[in-house]
């Protein structure tokens, strides 16, 4: 909302019901929701934010579990390289297995993080690096290809389900909602579906600082 509440209110009921736009008018629903909780109409927020998760919003379902009070499970270690995640044959928890970035391909951020990557790895898998000199963190992520055939270190495959995925891994970390789909963040992998929640691609991630 960006502390302006009016605005807010403006924005998302010009948003509602728009032809053509179905991921913008559900997070429409999220932030009328979000609006209706701030004014402590708790009913109201609770019916935007289901009609949002009955259409696929994680997001609205995270909020709805705040309004209601439950707990927030908050990961240990979120960066965390699982062993048995690779791609091509490349695995990330071992410095030396981590593939070089073409030093052309930096692109500025901003004046303290710089963003690389390497398209070609492997097979059919990309390499991305980011590298924030502020804080001195480096964050890489190695992901398949639209053609890659392997799979996850649980036996996933591209095109496994939504409820395949679950009992594969359990409930993510978080979710984040993209106009594809969603992205399901684990301890060291994150997956990417499709919006019939199909699994299309996913990549291996971690850190060192």
């Amino acid at each position: 909302m960006l502390g302006d509440t009016a605005q807010a209110r403006s924005t998302a009921a010009a948003a509602t019901g728009k032809s053509g736009y179905e991921k913008t008018t559900v997070d429409a629903l999220v932030l009328q929701g979000i609006l209706h909780a701030s004014n402590g109409t708790k009913e109201k927020a609770q019916v935007a934010f289901k009609t949002a998760a009955g259409q696929g919003s994680a997001l609205a379902m995270r909020n709805l579990n705040i309004l209601n009070g439950e707990k927030e499970e908050k990961p240990e270690t979120p960066f965390r390289v699982n062993k048995g995640e690779s791609i091509d044959g490349i695995t990330l928890d071992d410095p030396y297995n981590i593939p070089e970035v073409d030093p052309e391909s930096e692109i500025g951020l901003n004046a303290q993080v710089n963003f690389y990557h390497n398209l070609h790895p492997g097979a059919n898998s990309r390499f991305y690096f980011n590298d924030n000199t502020a804080s001195g963190l480096q964050t890489y992520f190695l992901l398949t290809g639209p053609e890659y055939a392997g799979a996850t270190a649980e036996k996933l495959k591209s095109g496994a389900s939504a409820a395949e995925i679950e009992i594969a891994y359990g409930k993510p970390l978080r979710t984040i909602e993209t106009l594809a789909g969603e992205i399901r963040v684990y301890t060291s992998i994150m997956l990417f579906l499709d919006k019939d929640g199909k699994l299309t691609q996913w990549a291996v991630y971690g850190e060192r600082g």
